[in-house]
């Protein structure tokens, strides 16, 4: 999904929903760092969290930052002669890293992540209705006043990413709502997200993150996976999962790559232009998922682009 919104941010698509249908596959993936919070919350509540756990955790983060940000700007420096070093300005939006934000915020949820714990287990329904408040207030603000386009970076919009982490928590710790969510519902809350998106065009999915349907999507999608346990391709989401880190770290350099050097056979002409972008979609997915599955094949790797 973070693929085929930066493919989308790549190509121009991001801002003008036309109701056509590479809008539509770009809208479909809008709740993808919504779902990075839910797993982070869903995995970290079944945890027991010492302040030795985060500040290794903390420590991981910024060590594979700092790492990542020097071995490409090392590599520039051998191709072009520059040296432009991003780090840490790359958890605040800042450089070719820019996408670190989500490691930015990260390092905020696991400083308050005991705090947002202590929250759910004494009063979960009170903590997340205020929250959802929040979210929603930010989002109609969005909307009319162009508040966080203006004023916030996505570092710091904490507010929803304290709500959807504790969601991930929250069904931790109360999993029979795993089995109340049909496949109906996730297709059902998808359209009306999509429909929502083109509605209320806010020329970016990053502020739709208040909208209530961008919530119900994204909590029947997880939920929804969580049921299929017997998965038939378990073994390659194992392998790419290991991978996870190293994907999200990589991706844009070479999306850009892949997509400014037009490396793909245009079709352009031959079939609609949806079908191009797809095409091109599947393609980076293919080409990204094997440089980094085979970057981790190499000794020692696994110690260095995972915290």
């Amino acid at each position: 999904m973070v693929l085929m919104l930066h493919l989308g941010v790549h190509r121009d698509i991001c801002a003008d929903y036309d109701y056509s249908t590479k809008p539509f596959l770009y809208a479909v993936s809008g709740v993808a760092i919504p779902l990075f919070f839910i797993v982070s919350g869903y995995l970290l509540a079944n945890k027991d969290i010492t302040m030795k756990y985060i500040l290794k955790k903390v420590w991981g983060i910024v060590r594979f930052c700092f790492i990542i940000c020097l071995l490409w700007n090392l590599y520039n420096l051998c191709r072009t002669g520059t040296f432009n070093w991003d780090f840490p300005l790359c958890f605040v939006q800042k450089g070719r890293f820019g996408h670190f934000w989500y490691l930015g915020a990260m390092l905020i949820m696991y400083v308050v992540m005991p705090g947002v714990f202590s929250a759910l287990k004494k009063n979960s329904v009170v903590w997340l209705s205020i929250l959802g408040v929040i979210c929603f207030s930010v989002f109609v603000s969005d909307y009319i006043y162009g508040v966080e386009k203006r004023f916030t970076i996505q570092t710091f919009r904490i507010w929803y990413w304290l709500l959807y982490f504790s969601i991930g928590a929250c069904i931790r710790y109360n999993p029979i709502v795993i089995n109340l969510v049909k496949w109906w519902h996730v297709l059902l809350f998808m359209v009306l997200y999509v429909s929502s998106v083109q509605v209320f065009n806010t020329k970016g999915i990053e502020f739709h993150f208040g909208d209530p349907m961008c919530f119900l999507y994204s909590v029947t999608l997880f939920c929804f996976c969580l049921k299929k346990k017997d998965f038939k391709y378990g073994s390659i989401v194992c392998v790419l999962s290991q991978c996870f880190l190293l994907i999200y770290a990589l991706h844009e350099i070479i999306l850009g790559m892949l997509v400014y050097h037009e490396p793909f056979v245009s079709i352009d002409e031959i079939l609609p232009s949806w079908v191009d972008f797809f095409v091109e979609y599947i393609m980076s997915c293919l080409i990204i998922s094997i440089i980094a599955v085979g970057i981790m094949k190499v000794p020692y790797s696994n110690k260095v682009f995972r915290i």
